[in-house]
């Protein structure tokens, strides 16, 4: 079984070579996106997003991701279009390992 540091790792890799199926597989129905754009519930919304995204020429890099409890907590930095963000993800997994909500903040 993976663990959610593994499943973590998949949502970036998937984001970075754009794969809304393995996206759809690891998301649970009732996810939350919350950035500081936006505020989203459900997995078609949250996805939608994702295929927005995807329109754009973008790259994610993570730096460090570390476990505790229930929730990995990411330093990544965002390369979208020409513009570099450092962010923090942090992400919520439900008891079925279903990323159950996903907080990004700028710092």
């Amino acid at each position: 079984m993976k663990n959610i540091l593994d499943i973590t790792k998949l949502y970036f890799n998937a984001l970075n070579n754009k794969e809304i199926n393995t996206l759809s597989k690891i998301y649970s129905k009732n996810i939350n996106l919350i950035d500081w754009d936006l505020c989203i519930s459900g997995k078609n919304k949250v996805l939608e997003a994702n295929i927005q995204l995807f329109k754009n020429k973008f790259r994610i890099d993570v730096l460090t991701s570390n476990e505790i409890k229930h929730k990995t907590f990411n330093e990544i930095i965002l390369k979208i279009n020409d513009e570099s963000l450092n962010i923090i993800d942090v992400i919520t997994f439900d008891e079925n390992l279903k990323i159950n909500e996903i907080k990004a903040f700028k710092r």
